[in-house]
């Protein structure tokens, strides 16, 4: 994320590259290499280590794989992973914390603006055929938008009104970069739009088992 410091990210880099380059040594032939990206590093404004390095990572893919890559850049995604049975992103840290009587700490500012995105959304519409072409089979690059578009304070107020309980959270405001709201003005050809299930207006969260749903 953006408190990625430089060395870790020449490591990281360094990795990437290593790896692409064996795929290209090996033997077998790539019909699609699927790149997930970061959208935020993208809109953000402010110079970062961590956006350099989406930066570099997405050259790197393309020059290596040409045509045959799809970058997806992606909000922030949260959600349950079956596999790890952890939760991810700002949402689902509320609920793990929740669930554990914890008290959750929040990296940005009251009233940063971002794009949520549930990870079973995502993928919902990653597969599914439609009319025109699907995601899976398109080139170039995809900025996954999300239709939830919400600040920290609006997340933390669905959140527990929802749970009928007060809000038991510590706000850090370590970085411009975790305080910056990351905004859509015109949307433009390679903007793809995914609706998320947040909902202001009618609030359900189900804590009882993994899924987290509205």
């Amino acid at each position: 994320g953006f408190g990625l410091i430089e060395q870790d990210a020449l490591v990281q880099l360094t990795n990437f590259t290593n790896f692409c380059r064996s795929l290209q040594d090996s033997a077998v032939r790539l019909r699609k290499f699927y790149l997930i990206s970061s959208l935020g590093a993208h809109r953000s404004k402010l110079s970062s280590i961590y956006s350099t390095l989406c930066n570099c990572i997405e050259s790197e893919a393309i020059s290596q794989f040409g045509s045959n890559v799809l970058i997806l850049r992606l909000p922030s995604i949260y959600g349950f992973n079956q596999n790890t049975q952890k939760y991810h992103g700002l949402v689902g840290q509320l609920l793990a914390d929740y669930l554990s009587s914890s008290v959750s700490t929040i990296y940005g500012d009251i009233k940063t603006v971002r794009s949520f995105l549930c990870s079973e959304t995502f993928s919902y519409n990653f597969f599914q055929n439609r009319t025109d072409t699907p995601l899976i089979e398109r080139q170039g690059v995809a900025n996954i938008f999300s239709t939830s578009q919400h600040s920290i304070g609006d997340i933390l107020s669905i959140f527990y009104r929802a749970l009928k309980q007060r809000p038991r959270f510590l706000l850090r405001r370590s970085s411009p970069l975790n305080s910056e709201s990351h905004l859509i003005y015109c949307p433009g050809p390679d903007m793809i739009f995914a609706k998320d299930s947040v909902d202001r207006k009618s609030t359900r969260l189900n804590s009882s088992h993994a899924n987290i749903s509205y």
